[in-house]
């Protein structure tokens, strides 16, 4: 999800098509979080089951790196899967993604350097290894429960 243009006959934008501010990024959440379609506006306010939902909160992991992403990040942690704060190197933005690190408003705080070996590196593979491992869990819990019937 992010935002389009609209283009001429000539293929120049013309217009903005979609624009995602800090609430429409909820929605989008929400959207992939049903596994719905871009277009599928009147179905994500629909109550859903969180069992029937296709990506459930704690296998998203989010990164943000200003202030119309605090809404997201908030939404993700708080639903128990990973937000993390994202700021440039050696900028003053390290004392705003720590705030919200303080606050609780994400689990991780980290420069926006997406090299592997760096910090964010390291959280991101230990998060997968980690959502990996409970999902091999629970396909080994679900053949357990299949001898039983």
């Amino acid at each position: 999800y992010g935002c389009s243009y609209a283009f001429g006959e000539d293929g120049t934008p013309v217009w903005p098509a979609r624009v995602i501010n800090y609430s429409t990024k909820i929605q989008c959440l929400s959207k992939i979080n049903k596994g719905l379609g871009k277009l599928d506006d009147k179905l994500v306010n629909e109550y859903m089951e969180d069992e029937k939902r296709r990506i459930p909160f704690s296998r998203i992991i989010y990164f943000g790196d200003g202030m119309t992403d605090i809404p997201s990040m908030k939404l993700v942690k708080t639903r128990g899967g990973n937000a993390i704060a994202v700021y440039k190197p050696k900028s003053t933005h390290k004392e705003k993604a720590v705030k919200l690190l303080k606050d609780k408003r994400v689990n991780f705080a980290l420069p926006a350097d997406y090299s592997e070996g760096t910090s964010l590196d390291h959280v991101v593979k230990t998060i997968l290894e980690k959502l990996s491992t409970e999902r091999n869990l629970e396909i080994l819990k679900n053949a357990e429960k299949k001898k039983l019937k």
